[in-house]
């Protein structure tokens, strides 16, 4: 949809797209491991489920516990196209954007639910290209 990007789900990015552009180049440069803390400090959200439920769920009579006012006019009751359920909408490659590996370029939590998923396929990382 128009003015859904990356920091709807990731959350504002400037300080933390440096982290991971520093943090490629440092890894291909010398294998140096970087702290995945740090781009939660930085600010990268890795709350997704409740991100795209905001959006997605965020109508009257949701199964959502999160659901308040302004509610979003896209419900199951106007088009079933509107359901929406995480689980199955993380794993549609249309829904999502490509994802490139970072193996070994960060360490320690948090890790988001499904990365080992999305790592399997992911393409070879970008140097330089911002995550």
């Amino acid at each position: 949809m128009i003015g859904v990007g990356c920091e709807s789900c990731h959350g504002a990015g400037p300080d933390y797209r440096k982290i991971h552009r520093k943090a490629g180049e440092a890894f291909e440069k010398s294998k140096k491991v970087t702290a995945r803390a740090s781009l939660d400090e930085a600010g990268q959200e890795f709350a997704f489920v409740e991100k795209c439920n905001a959006c997605h769920l965020n109508y009257e009579g949701s199964p959502w516990k999160g659901a308040k006012k302004p509610y979003t006019p896209f419900t199951p009751k106007v088009d079933k196209k509107y359901e929406f359920d995480f689980e199955k909408s993380v794993r549609n490659n249309k829904a999502m954007h490509e994802h490139f590996k970072l193996v070994g370029t960060f360490d320690g939590p948090p890790t988001p639910k499904f990365h080992e998923e999305f790592q399997k396929d992911a393409k070879p990382a970008e140097i330089g290209k911002e995550d």
